[in-house]
């Protein structure tokens, strides 16, 4: 089995406060063991969904909703705004470029 240490400084740092008596330190070192765990896995999950909500922000576009024309001949036409189409000026069909 191997012994448990601690990874982070200022947990050690805490531990080193209470190595007299052994039996307390041996107390505090159980505690900070579950306790250092807790706090990387929620610096962890912080950091990560900061950058997964920064990437969105930073590559995010807008929603585009197509758009249904309605005709003078009484026909129906779907449109999207991020397509481009030739002729645009007439009133005949479209068709993309």
């Amino acid at each position: 089995m191997q012994k448990p240490t601690l990874k982070l400084r200022i947990f050690q740092d805490i531990h080193s406060k209470f190595k007299n008596p052994p039996w307390l330190g041996f107390l505090v070192l159980g505690f900070l063991i579950g306790l250092e765990e807790q706090y990387i896995n929620f610096k962890t999950k912080v950091t990560v969904d900061d950058a997964i909500k920064n990437y969105k922000e930073a590559t995010e576009e807008p929603d585009a909703k197509p758009e249904v024309v309605e005709h003078d001949d009484g026909s129906m036409s779907i449109t999207s705004p991020w397509a481009s189409f030739k002729n645009d000026d007439k009133d005949g069909p479209t068709f993309l470029t």
